[in-house]
């Protein structure tokens, strides 16, 4: 997936019996969609990971939000939010659901799981937008015949601008089969060390997801977590945190 806040789609990490050494399955192709298959036979475990891309340019929001002049603060948001609409993510996620509808992963693990909601009609702007990006993604599994479930969810980023008209919060997630895959342990957390505050109002925080499962009587653990890309000055912790 593309991502417009300096960050990656992390591997999602399947650990089971028969693969002694984490098995990484990292973004890639032009849709950043990537699939991974362990094992072989009936013991076949297959995860696929999917930035689910925000849908805008948001650091050319941080950027305008910190310059000292609040002049470029709302054209830069009404410029993402235009873009939002152009990046349609509920026509994104019926695609998305196609492909998982072709590979049938066992688990697939969701970064920039984003909930927008952005009301400006009090401010005489005709600009609305209510998303929920994994239950539309469920949604559209649903209408496939597929049973996905939330295993895990972290919440990550939480931003109110102009006065909480405009919300966005950014999670990881965790979908399981759940006709195949029993959950017996499943959580989610932030890093402990974090770029933290990048402009008046937008905290950068980041976690990850993981999900002990029983699949077939096999135990398999799956894990996925969304980092920052660009690394260098960033601090200690955060890069021992990765390791």
């Amino acid at each position: 997936m593309k991502h417009r806040l300096d960050l990656i789609a992390a591997a999602v990490v399947v650990l089971t019996g028969a693969c002694k050494e984490p098995f990484q399955v990292a973004p890639g192709s032009a849709n950043w969609m990537s699939e991974q298959r362990v094992g072989a036979g009936p013991s076949e475990i297959t995860v696929m990971t999917q930035n689910l891309y925000v849908g805008a340019d948001v650091d050319l929001v941080i950027r305008a939000l910190g310059t000292p002049d609040p002049g470029d603060d709302f054209p830069a948001l009404m410029a993402a939010i235009e873009t939002v609409g152009k990046t349609d993510f509920p026509a994104r996620a019926e695609a998305i659901a196609d492909q998982i509808a072709r590979t049938r992963p066992h688990a697939v693990g969701l970064q920039e799981a984003s909930q927008i909601n952005i009301d400006l009609r009090p401010l005489g702007v005709p600009a609305v937008v209510d998303q929920d990006f994994i239950a539309l993604l469920q949604a559209a599994l649903a209408a496939r015949g597929l049973n996905y479930t939330v295993a895990a969810t972290s919440n990550n980023i939480d931003v109110n601008l102009v006065s909480g008209l405009v919300r966005l919060r950014d999670h990881d997630a965790l979908l399981v089969d759940a006709d195949r895959v029993t959950v017996n342990e499943a959580g989610g957390q932030d890093f402990a060390v974090n770029l933290g505050p990048v402009a008046p109002g937008v905290v950068l925080v980041r976690g990850w997801v993981f999900a002990r499962t029983t699949i077939a009587g096999q135990a398999t653990t799956f894990a996925s977590a969304h980092t920052e890309a660009n690394l260098a000055g960033a601090p200690p912790g955060l890069l021992e945190q990765i390791r």
